[in-house]
């Protein structure tokens, strides 16, 4: 038998062939570490001669030279089969694939480095109990019926701890689950995102220690660089539950906007007709065209005939509000000086009799702006209607007009009872009243404010509120972009 000279460890001893004679064994070392060897029988009792020991031993050498480099191929391609996973995974997230096409997909690639079964991704539930995915491989339905609670086999142990862990005889482990009657070796490895669990990736094989510390430390990695993948996509899918929710909410509203508008606009349609006929024939009865009025009965029908008449005013304001949008305007060249001249002195007459004084700062020269004349007056009106009744006996309303750049700017100010700082947002809602009770002492529908909104708006301008509080008087301020004159 012959060893090679420098070779640190002999070949182990060989039993005798029967009716051979001489023997010569040639090892098979790749880095001093043994891997296999070349044998060669003869029954002729002589020495194998020299040119024969050096082809062997050439053969030797040449035969680690591939089995190393069958073996450096095949890790190489592990590792490239380990790149493209997670190059597969991240572009699927990064191209918002609905969450559980990645992780089938992340599935289907883990089988190729893992030729094991079962095999795949467990995560928890609403309550905390661990649920297969629907892509894992190999379970059987009962086991994807079955939930696991945290700590419970080898996954819900992974889960808990956030550790990862290989067995490799599960009979022989107390934490082990009869899951599944083939099942003999297991490995599992937490998707952690900093301290979270998010899920579990599970391995197992029908072979007894399957697994070595090298698959124990890849699938760590694999399950450490999946889980901020799969959280980002889990995140995704919830945002876009979300926005899924708040589309369909939207929709909703929308829809009980248009059929609230529709109903509105149905009131005040059948509303306006009875309302002509009260108004007529309150006017016939106050003409006496059915005869002489009885004195005592005069007062009555003038007070129907106001309210009559406020009534009308109101379901006027109301089909306005609803008609007015940016296309049915008509708009002109408009100066609003003379809009606001023709506005307050309108209006100075009644809050002379209330007690009030109307102030103006009016300059003669101002941008125009593009409006319709009939909309901005009855803007203006509604405007100049709340200065005067939310105000008191010797208040005062102050109407002011600048020019700022791209926009006029006009002020109606009273010191009046003032809006408590937390309505103001609300003023301009259709229908709102700062004092809602059936017990407040200024009547309305909240109508006024909204029809003003909505007339600003489309004329493509801004209007809000200031006041610093109950008492303190109110300011209302409209701007309106200015047209470029041509």
């Amino acid at each position: 038998m012959d060893h090679r000279p420098g070779r640190s460890q002999p070949f182990p001893p060989l039993s005798a062939q029967e009716g051979y004679r001489s023997i010569l064994a040639v090892p098979m070392l790749s880095r001093e570490a043994l891997i296999g060897g070349i044998l060669v029988w003869r029954k002729q009792p002589q020495p194998f001669d020299k040119d024969v020991v050096e082809l062997l031993c050439t053969l030797a050498d040449q035969s680690v030279a591939a089995i190393e480099n069958a073996r450096l191929y095949q890790e190489a391609h592990r590792r490239l089969e380990e790149v493209s996973l997670i190059q597969a995974v991240a572009l699927a997230g990064a191209a918002d694939l609905p969450f559980d096409d990645i992780v089938a997909d992340a599935t289907l690639r883990l089988s190729r480095l893992w030729d094991s079964r079962p095999l795949g991704f467990l995560f928890p539930d609403e309550i905390g109990m661990l649920q297969l995915h629907p892509s894992y491989l190999g379970a059987s339905e009962a086991r994807r019926n079955t939930p696991f609670r945290p700590g419970e086999g080898i996954a819900g142990w992974a889960l808990e701890t956030g550790k990862p862990v290989v067995v490799p005889d599960v009979r022989q482990d107390p934490r082990y689950s009869q899951d599944s009657p083939v099942t003999r070796s297991e490995m599992a490895a937490p998707l952690l995102v900093g301290d979270h669990v998010i899920g579990v990736l599970n391995v197992e094989s029908a072979r007894l220690n399957a697994f070595s510390a090298d698959d124990v430390r890849l699938l760590t990695a694999l399950a450490g660089q999946l889980a901020i993948i799969l959280d980002n996509a889990q995140a995704h899918r919830g945002l876009a539950d979300r926005a899924r929710q708040l589309q369909d909410a939207y929709g909703e509203l929308t829809e009980a906007e248009r059929l609230k508008d529709e109903m509105v606009r149905n009131v005040a349609h059948e509303l306006r007709m009875p309302l002509t006929f009260v108004k007529s024939y309150v006017e016939l009865m106050q003409n006496e065209s059915f005869g002489q009025l009885p004195a005592p009965l005069r007062e009555p029908l003038t007070i129907v005939s106001q309210k009559t008449d406020t009534v009308v005013s109101l379901v006027e304001r109301i089909v306005n509000m609803q008609a007015v949008q940016p296309q049915t305007l008509t708009l002109e060249p408009l100066t609003l000086t003379e809009l606001l001249v023709d506005a307050t002195n309108r209006w100075r007459p009644r809050a002379a009799r209330l007690g009030l004084k109307v102030e103006s700062d009016l300059p003669d020269r101002v941008p125009q702006v593009a409006g319709d004349r009939q909309m901005l007056t009855e803007a203006l009106d509604n405007l100049l209607n709340n200065a005067v009744k939310f105000n008191s006996r010797g208040g005062q309303v102050k109407v002011r007009l600048g020019a700022e750049p791209e926009f006029v700017h006009i002020e109606i100010a009273d010191t009046g009872v003032g809006i408590p700082p937390d309505k103001l947002p609300r003023v301009f809602e259709r229908f709102y009243q700062v004092d809602g009770t059936t017990r407040r002492p200024f009547g309305g529908a909240g109508v006024g404010l909204a029809l003003v909104r909505r007339i600003v708006e489309a004329h493509g301008g801004r209007v809000w509120a200031e006041s610093a509080g109950p008492g303190q008087g109110s300011t209302f301020h409209i701007a309106l972009p200015t047209v470029t004159a041509t």
